[in-house]
């Protein structure tokens, strides 16, 4: 299987030998260039997208109902590639990153932890105060034997004042430190139960982890850390706590962290009466809290697919299954994981164990609790303003004198420091980010739902196509009749222009310092323009190169200044910086080839502009009477890409449209060549796609009427294989740096986007990711550089 038939899948869905291909394969390139790569896929994922946008009330009407989505396929492995090693976890040498310098204005923990270490650390997250890597390390490192000894299900008596039960927090630091201000620590008199998910989605997992850390460090007895569905490695891939930890610390961090996640204990038993399981129950029959405190909790749970022995079934249903009305017996989850089981699955559970109550979380509750199965099963959920778009409250529950009357107490976190109109504002701007994501994710098949109702291929449809295509594809619960005129446009008689629509967001590449190179890149071009510089050698003569043809930064920077003194001197230097490629201090012709030649290889006068375009009009009309386009593209594609045309494939094609006839001399054909590649990527490709000849000759509107989606930028390419590529990159870092040599970098932008990229476009690729002082490339800070832009 190809890469391309790889990228065509859920890239989520990628299981570790089809990442060890991709790593093999990328060092494979390092060594040979060219190499081809193969490709699979071994199933479907767990999936938890709708549940973001349940119950959002940030509009008028508010969320309908919806259904999930999700896509399953299958793996065929018909080559063996070499095992790659995982990250490593090796110890840190002596004193690496544990020395703290004065600057730190963090908490210093004792060893072992005193009780105000716990005050510490709150008055640290509540100010957004970084914990230091070595107390990081610390903690980590200090609660695994705690939890290696605990049983599966921990039971407990109901103590004098009390037990709290806290659910899911989800990397939202504010909620956990509102639950600590409000109910103190415990102690042999009062117990806290945190009750899974305690990371991934919200910004700030490290800090709720670390204080949970501390907590159950300090107190061992009295608290208890129940595992959920997200205490698991591959989800926190999808769910960002891996690329948290790694922004804020490093892989070894990451690795210690998140190999305790096996080691939490699955539950709690209360006065022999209150079952505390982070999902539900399991599809078997007859399960006994005998039975699960047995299991051998201490392993990854499988995809779905793969849990077919009773002992996974019980672990997959306690982590992933969901309580509902609409059904006695059991239901298929859209989770693609566990079930929804109903009130007489409940019943027969309870009876079997004697038990009264089953407490869980792992659902949004509008108000931080709920009741099913005639008050038989709660739900608590302690996330208020869940992922910053939900209009919900955060709750927690107490057991106080009893365990037959538990008490609910509802919070909102944000509440003493945000006013009312300020949250609503926020939520609704991250509701609409939150939707142009997901509008972005799926505009393919966006494209062919709008397309299916549009008939006559007038590129318009009505509101009520358009709502009915948004919610046919995307699946969430919204009411989109009301939505359109935050995210469309109208035209002047009603109708949506749906290519108009589906291009208004694109991926841009956040990084300060790469804006500003391309906005130095574009101002140095304008004067090179002005002052009527018609070759590349002129063009670098102008930089004074020495004896060897080369040029210093300092005389570099000298004559950019003199060119543009509009820039800083900063933004001067790093401009120069990423143009040395080789690293090696100076900047030769070659690397200034690389950064500006495409410039002078194809310009076009004023003057041509005309003859250029009216021509592409005439082509235009000899390609539509052509009988299949793109079988004349395929023969003179290049041989090591099939998918992109240089210029002597461009001349090729252009005489098989006129019959064999040379109807345009070598000049022309440059002039039309460098026309039709000026329009790609703000002119910077210097090899032609399909799509990029369609435009050209046919238009917009042609491709509209013969259902052909619009072209896709760089940067929108690699934000699609973005998780792809974020693996490779760090199964490639065995050491966990953070950091990978310029060659690495390369050669995994080719292998994992094969066939999608040009060459120029890789360069642009590389000329944006950010280079520590020893020329490696920082790889965890170009992954966070991308962001949505809306156009309009």
């Amino acid at each position: 299987m190809q890469l391309e038939t790889l990228r065509q899948k859920k890239i989520t869905s990628l299981n570790q030998r089809d990442i060890e291909k991709l790593v093999y394969m990328t060092n494979k390139h390092i060594r040979k260039k060219g190499a081809k790569i193969e490709e699979g896929d071994d199933g479907a994922e767990y999936t938890e997208d709708n549940e973001v946008f349940e119950d959002i009330e940030v509009f008028e009407g508010g969320m309908g109902d919806g259904d999930g989505d999700s896509d399953e396929v299958s793996m065929n492995d018909d080559e063996d590639y070499p095992p790659v090693s995982p990250p490593s976890t090796r110890k840190k040498k002596k004193g690496e990153n544990f020395i703290i310098k004065p600057k730190y204005k963090g908490p210093h923990l004792s060893d072992p932890l005193v009780p105000s270490d716990i005050d510490s650390l709150v008055n640290a997250f509540t100010n957004n105060i970084k914990l230091h890597y070595k107390y990081a390390w610390q903690l980590a490192t200090q609660v695994i034997p705690i939890l290696e000894q605990e049983p599966n299900l921990i039971e407990l008596d109901l103590p004098e004042e009390g037990i709290v039960i806290v659910g899911d927090l989800h990397g939202q630091s504010i909620d956990l430190l509102t639950i600590v201000k409000k109910v103190g620590v415990p102690s042999s008199k009062k117990f806290l139960i945190f009750n899974g998910d305690f990371v991934d989605r919200g910004p700030h997992g490290c800090e709720v982890i670390f204080l949970l850390f501390a907590l159950k460090i300090l107190y061992p007895k009295y608290v208890v850390l129940v595992r959920g569905n997200h205490e698991d490695k591959r989800i926190n891939q999808k769910y960002q706590f891996e690329a948290e930890v790694r922004m804020k610390y490093d892989g070894r961090i990451y690795d210690l962290i998140t190999s305790s996640w096996i080691l939490f204990p699955l539950g709690a038993v209360l006065g022999k009466e209150v079952l505390v399981v982070h999902g539900g129950l399991p599809k078997v029959e007859k399960c006994l809290l005998q039975e699960i405190q047995t299991l051998n909790r201490k392993i990854e749970l499988p995809k779905p697919q793969l849990c077919k022995a009773r002992d996974l079934k019980i672990m997959e249903g306690i982590l992933w299954s969901d309580p509902v009305e609409t059904t006695d017996t059991w239901e298929e989850s859209k989770r693609g994981c566990g079930i929804y089981w109903g009130k007489n699955m409940t019943k027969e559970f309870l009876q079997d164990n004697n038990l009264q109550l089953i407490v869980r979380s792992h659902q949004l509750c509008n108000t931080g609790h709920k009741y099913n199965h005639f008050k038989r099963v709660i739900t608590i959920f302690s996330c208020s303003y869940y992922c910053g778009i939900n209009n919900n409250r955060g709750a927690y529950l107490v057991f106080d004198n009893d365990l037959k009357n538990p008490r609910f107490v509802s919070y909102t976190a944000e509440i003493d420091y945000e006013e009312s109109d300020q949250r609503s504002t926020r939520r609704k701007t991250e509701t609409l980010q939150q939707l142009r994501a997901r509008i972005y994710s799926k505009r393919r098949k966006l494209w062919d739902a709008f397309v299916s109702f549009d008939e006559t291929r007038s590129g318009l449809i009505t509101k009520s196509q358009w709502t009915k295509a948004m919610s046919k594809v995307l699946k969430l619960p919204i009411l989109w009749g009301k939505m359109h005129p935050y995210l469309v446009r109208l035209t002047t008689d009603g109708k949506i222009n749906y290519a108009e629509f589906l291009d208004r967001y694109k991926i841009e590449f956040g990084d300060e310092s790469f804006k500003m190179y391309k906005k130095i890149k574009k101002e140095y071009l304008e004067t090179l323009q002005i002052k009527s510089i018609a070759s590349l050698e002129e063009a670098y003569n102008l930089w004074g190169p020495d004896e060897n043809n080369h040029v210093l930064y300092k005389q570099a920077e000298l004559h950019l200044k003199e060119a543009m003194d509009q820039f800083s001197k900063t933004s001067i230097y790093d401009f120069v910086r990423r143009l040395d490629k080789k690293r090696d201090g100076f900047i030769d012709f070659e690397e200034f080839g690389a950064a500006f030649g495409i410039a002078f290889s194809r310009s076009i006068s004023q003057d041509d502009i005309p003859w250029v375009k009216s021509t592409c009009e005439k082509i235009g009309v000899e390609v539509k009477s052509v009988e299949n386009l793109r079988t004349i593209f395929s023969k003179y594609g290049m041989k090591k890409n099939p998918a992109l045309l240089n210029f002597h494939g461009f001349s090729k094609l252009l005489q098989e449209i006129y019959n064999g006839k040379e109807k345009f001399p070598e000049t022309e054909r440059r002039k039309l060549f460098a026309f039709v590649a000026a329009s790609v990527e703000e002119g910077e490709a210097e090899l032609l796609s399909l799509q990029d000849i369609e435009v050209a000759f046919l238009g917009a509107e042609f491709l509209v009427r013969n259902h052909a989606m619009p072209s896709t930028a760089a940067w929108d390419y690699l934000y699609q294989d973005l998780e792809t590529f974020a693996l490779v990159l760090r199964r490639l870092d065995e050491g966990a740096t953070g950091l990978l040599t310029e060659e690495q970098f390369r050669s995994a932008i080719i292998i994992c986007l094969n066939n999608t990229l040009t060459p120029t476009q890789v360069n642009e690729v590389m000329a944006g990711a950010p280079v520590d002082n020893n020329g490696m490339i920082e790889y965890e800070v170009f992954l966070q550089s991308f962001y949505f832009s809306d156009t309009q």
